[in-house]
């Protein structure tokens, strides 16, 4: 959602009709808003705000008026309406809409606070034949708005932050919900239950087709309850995946951690060797379910065709009687010789006589069925052993490659065992270290690993049992489709099952994309801010995206809770824009994937004072960041900030704009003269005016600068 313009009448400190049209073409842009401190920077955010989820303080119709400009109040007449409207054309990839929230409060009389209770209003420009309107919204346009942009992630968006509201990183329950319906899960898990629930749909009309056949209805009660099995196991299984990503995630930043104290001790060289140790001892491990997987495999595609080998001689001289008997190879099938024997003549034309007649009975009587004929053949064909599918050959090479995969096996067990002793000696070394931090991490380590490995074994029965079950239906299945029932309903059932079928098949799906696009969604931003908050700081520390998807910083494997100022800024920020990439790095996937989820890869950031506390080099760092990031980013500073972004925001700056005070002069001299007087691409621009008239209420105005 980018903000191709945006119109602002007398809401707080900004006088009059404020209109600034943003830039919102193809690639990044970037606009800078200056002006003094109180000059209404703040005023631009909370109108923004307030059109988007009439979200502030005193926006309660009893006191809403206060958000009407103070001077606009004062020219308002007795028992007229003083209007206050936030009105923006926001874009929507190709599409766009215009909407408006107002504020009217009618003046009863002549003190400073005789208005009435205000009427607020949300509206959508709505064009027809006839022409264009405001139309109040039904909830449709305020639905879309919450999930463009959150309302508890209004914070990261559009933000007054001096530093950056601490809100953003403390409501971490409401902040990832927010993150999930702005990353658009909800929807996926939305789509999920609803294929479940046209599956259960599909089931019960099946159920009812079978009501009067028992058989059947046993059946299909059996499946029914098989399926629900299936999808407790599925979702427990789901849960014991993320269980052991933050499992993983937690002994991952314990590795670090002892690794950081040991690289200062001697113990570097044990912790070295136990993360190279074990490294192999995972490659033992890939080894060895890899073995076990073919062997079980083999074993399967094998058939017991082993155990047939003792009765292949058996079964060749019971062929070659049926060969000297002439009934093998059975060239004619039975169904023909009946219809020769229906005819007037034979096969060769002449007239049937009584010993023709009597050929074609005596072979008749000693022809097989089509079916059994095949069989009998393929079982030829098997114990031949000059067949290229001969049964010994076959068992030959089973037989070779169960002994190749058991030596497999058998040398990872022997290695894996080497190795649990070697690590657990090293283990034992740190553990008795006299670094009491290494101690207490190495418990900690011994702890979670121990962890990991009972989730990752539950998880491996899990998958057995899921197999076991979907066996168990595929079997309830195909004792169904061998029962006879009316061609109505069976062919009811076929389609019904098909459907079932499909809507299982994307439950499923989704369920494991679910998990797919958290894990992606993981990597997608602890890449970001790496890039925007590791590669700057100067203290060591690094930043952290936890299970939870919201940030933490580390130092020495340990949460860091006392950050400067500077680097909670920073933190702050690179969270922010990476959850800008995070969104465009979605919306390619989902696109990619054929589904369309509206145009969510574009944001604006809109950033009130983002500098306050920052040295130089985090104020470049940010500064690049931001404007890569986000498609459209407006920049609202003050003097000294603008002075310390200067050098790399001016030149990338698209369109800029003057927040020009007017106040009276005590106010004006308590100004620095940075927040005076501005220097703009060769320019110097007065943002600060005395009132003309004495006790005039404060305001401010938006003027284009030149040369943007």
């Amino acid at each position: 959602m980018l903000i191709r313009k945006i119109t602002i009448k007398n809401f707080l400190t900004l006088y009059g009709e404020q209109t600034i049209h943003l830039p919102a073409a193809a690639g990044q842009s970037t606009a800078v808003i200056l002006g003094p401190n109180n000059s209404g920077k703040s005023s631009f955010v909370k109108a923004l705000q307030f059109l988007l989820h009439q979200r502030l303080p005193g926006c309660k119709e009893e006191t809403a008026w206060l958000l009407i400009n103070n001077r606009h109040r004062d020219e308002t007449g007795v028992k007229t309406e003083a209007v206050a409207s936030v009105t923006a054309i926001l874009t929507f990839g190709d599409s766009e809409m215009e909407v408006r929230r107002s504020i009217r409060s009618r003046r009863t009389g002549t003190g400073e606070e005789s208005f009435s209770d205000a009427a607020i209003s949300f509206a959508r420009l709505q064009t027809t034949a006839t022409g264009s309107r405001f139309v109040e919204d039904d909830g449709t346009v305020q639905r879309r708005l919450d999930i463009l942009c959150p309302d508890t992630l209004l914070e990261a968006f559009f933000f007054s932050g001096e530093p950056l509201d601490g809100k953003l990183l403390r409501g971490v329950n409401q902040v990832r919900e927010s993150l999930e319906e702005y990353l658009s899960i909800r929807q996926w898990r939305d789509a999920a239950e609803a294929a479940r629930e046209l599956r259960a749909v599909y089931a019960r009309e099946m159920q009812q087709l079978a009501q009067k056949n028992r058989e059947l209805d046993t059946v299909l009660r059996d499946e029914a309850q098989l399926q629900h099995q299936i999808d407790e196991k599925r979702k427990a299984k789901v849960k014991a995946e993320s269980s052991m990503s933050e499992q993983q995630e937690a002994l991952d930043q314990r590795q670090s951690a002892i690794l950081g104290i040991a690289n200062q001790t001697q113990m570097r060289t044990d912790v070295e060797e136990r993360g190279r140790l074990e490294l192999q001892l995972k490659q033992h491990e890939q080894s060895l379910e890899a073995a076990k997987g073919e062997i079980c495999e083999e074993v399967g595609r094998s058939a017991g065709y082993p155990f047939l080998l003792p009765f292949v001689g058996r079964a060749r001289k019971i062929l070659g009687q049926l060969h000297k008997d002439g009934i093998l190879p059975a060239e004619l099938a039975p169904d023909f010789v009946k219809r020769v024997l229906g005819m007037e003549a034979c096969i060769c034309g002449e007239k049937h006589t009584t010993k023709t007649r009597a050929a074609w009975h005596k072979y008749l009587d000693k022809a097989l069925a089509d079916d059994v004929s095949t069989k009998l053949k393929t079982l030829e064909s098997r114990v031949n052993e000059s067949a290229p599918n001969c049964l010994q050959r076959n068992v030959t090479e089973i037989a070779k490659l169960l002994i190749d995969a058991r030596e497999r096996a058998e040398a990872a067990v022997v290695g894996k065992h080497m190795l649990d002793g070697t690590i657990e000696a090293i283990s034992e070394r740190i553990r008795q270290s006299p670094i009491e931090e290494l101690r207490r991490l190495e418990m900690e380590r011994k702890k979670l690993a121990a962890t990991v490995e009972n989730t990752k074994d539950a998880i491996t029965t899990l998958t057995k049992e899921l197999n076991n079950l979907d066996l168990a239906k595929k079997r309830k299945k195909e004792e169904r489709a061998k029962m006879k029932i009316s061609p109505d309903v069976e062919r009811r059932v076929k389609e019904l099952e098909r459907f079932q079928t499909t809507a299982d098949s994307l439950a499923e799906l989704i369920d494991n994309s679910i998990g797919a696009l958290r894990r992606q969604f993981h990597k997608n931003l602890q890449e970001a801010m790496t890039d925007m908050y590791d590669e700057h700081v100067t203290d060591g520390t690094m930043a952290t995206i936890l299970t939870t998807l919201l940030p933490t910083i580390m130092q020495g494997g340990r949460r860091v809770m006392n950050l400067g100022g500077g680097q909670s800024q920073l933190l702050g920020l690179a969270y922010i824009t990476s959850i800008a990439r995070l969104r465009n790095a979605l919306h390619a996937g989902m696109k990619g994937l054929g589904i369309r989820l509206g145009v969510v890869g574009e944001q604006a950031f809109v950033l009130d004072c983002p500098f306050s506390g920052m040295e130089q080099h985090y104020i470049e760092a940010a500064v690049k960041g931001l404007c890569s990031a986000a498609k459209q980013t407006v920049f609202l500073l003050h003097g000294s900030q603008w002075l310390a972004a200067k050098r790399l925001l001016e030149p990338a700056a698209n369109m800029a704009w003057g927040m020009h005070l007017h106040a009276p002069k005590a106010v004006i001299a308590k100004l620095k003269p940075e927040d005076r007087t501005y220097f703009f691409r060769g320019e110097n621009v007065i943002l600060a005016t005395e009132s003309r008239a004495s006790g005039e209420a404060v305001y401010s105005e938006l003027k284009p600068l030149k040369g943007a």
